[in-house]
């Protein structure tokens, strides 16, 4: 299992992130990555299978680069972080301007024929 990370911040004992403590004791390897040069993301991604990208809005745009290192890098399938409501079906006129990047990011999946899967939670995935 392997998780990215972009921060800096390590402890002095495990060299790793603190909040990635239990992971690492659970066999994680924890790659500190830099998302704006490829192959930083291309060798974080060497021999991992599913890529599960979980951004928020302001960093959505953070995909497509973590797709195309995802494509090189032989990632099998790609998660898009698109949770929430469908917009998969609606034409592209009718997506409200707030979901126009999961359109954006899912027809740059079918350009560069990254496989990939998406799930649908709804809007409060609580209930």
């Amino acid at each position: 299992m392997n998780a990215v990370d972009d921060t800096e911040s390590h402890s002095d004992d495990t060299d790793q992130p603190d909040k990635f403590r239990d992971l690492v004791q659970h066999g994680a390897t924890i790659e500190v990555v830099d998302y704006g040069k490829q192959e930083s993301l291309i060798s974080a991604l060497k021999d991992v299978d599913v890529v599960i990208a979980t951004v928020g809005g302001q960093a959505y745009q953070v995909q497509f680069d973590l797709a195309r290192a995802s494509k090189a890098a032989g990632v099998q399938v790609f998660v898009p972080s698109e949770f929430g409501v469908a917009t998969v079906d609606l034409k592209e006129n009718e997506i409200p301007p707030i979901f126009q990047g999961k359109n954006a990011i899912r027809l740059e999946l079918q350009k560069i024929e990254l496989p990939y899967a998406i799930f649908y939670t709804g809007l409060i995935p609580d209930y």
